[in-house]
């Protein structure tokens, strides 16, 4: 039987990978700067555009300035939001409404300690855009800051176990150097692979590097490769 892939859409990748990601959750890990929410975006929008859900939560950055942000590489997501392939979860303007005339996201969640509303905020969205495709988290580090260790991990468990249910593709986003090994080691056994992006120094010259392994069969380990960040988003050195 072939297996179901999902296609990033991100040049070099898809085929390094053989044509893509096999569907399940993946954790995405690296430092600050390297290209995380990038490529959560970039992956965002191409699957949105081929037609696949996409549910994005977010709770760095409100959902107009991703928005914003992603304009710059001409990824424009509101004509997928008008189409119902593409929906915001708002974690983030919960804690900055000073601004009266900012419009709350048709989903936004008003507690992250309240996992049963979350898990509702989700499923409503869910059943909004549709089933299967793509569910980015952004970022688990936050959620983790505000609710602790312990509470994250169970909504992480809850959001794996949907995954599996649905037959989509997640994402969840860590900052490297903001957990114990023990955190680490724990959400490694959550999801089924892992994405690393890092920094390499030669001769004085920063470089990124991302590389892909799987805890499992699914997926075979890929070691570092470059990638450039251009006008058209991430692109590999293959």
């Amino acid at each position: 039987m072939v297996e179901t892939l999902f296609k990033t859409g991100i040049k070099g990748l898809d085929e390094l990978l053989g044509g893509g990601l096999p569907l399940g959750d993946y954790l995405l890990v690296g430092p600050p700067k390297v290209g995380k929410k990038m490529f959560v975006n970039q992956i965002s929008y191409n699957a949105a555009s081929r037609g696949e859900p996409v549910i994005y939560i977010t709770l760095d950055r409100a959902p107009q300035r991703i928005r914003e942000e992603m304009t710059h590489f001409n990824w424009f997501v509101e004509p997928l939001e008008k189409n119902n392939v593409f929906r915001f979860i708002d974690g983030f303007t919960m804690w900055y409404f000073y601004d009266t005339n900012y419009k709350r996201e048709e989903f936004s969640l008003d507690s992250l300690k309240n996992l049963s509303k979350i898990q509702a905020v989700i499923k409503a969205a869910r059943e909004r855009v549709g089933f299967g495709g793509l569910a980015v988290f952004y970022s688990l580090s936050t959620y983790i800051q505000h609710v602790g260790f312990d509470k994250a991990f169970t909504l992480l468990s809850y959001l794996r176990a949907a995954t599996e249910q649905i037959r989509n593709t997640g994402i969840g986003v860590l900052t490297q150097g903001m957990h114990t090994e023990r955190e680490l080691t724990a959400f490694k056994h959550i999801y089924e692979g892992i994405i690393e992006m890092d920094f390499k120094k030669t001769d004085d010259k920063f470089t990124r590097m991302i590389r892909i392994s799987g805890l499992g069969r699914k997926l075979e380990t890929f070691g570092w490769t470059e990638f450039h960040i251009t006008d058209d988003g991430i692109v590999l050195d293959l």
